[in-house]
């Protein structure tokens, strides 16, 4: 009984081992994909309020003329 117990166990563990190392190596190409966005899409930096908040171009409303 307690073979079985410690056989389970032991895959269980190695599971575990190749979960966490599969879900890390997805985070970083998950990081690097967002880097490369990020560098890729710019939006440029218009100003900031007196708090520090940073306006950029994509937050200001445009008008158009009728």
């Amino acid at each position: 009984m307690f073979d079985y117990i410690d056989k389970f166990l032991d895959d269980l563990s190695i599971w575990s081992i190749r979960g966490l190392i599969i879900l890390g190596i997805a985070f970083w190409i998950f990081m690097a994909i967002m880097v490369m966005h990020s560098l890729v899409t710019k939006d440029p930096v218009v100003g900031e309020t007196y708090h520090g908040i940073i306006i950029r171009e994509s937050d200001l409303e445009t008008e158009e003329d009728e």
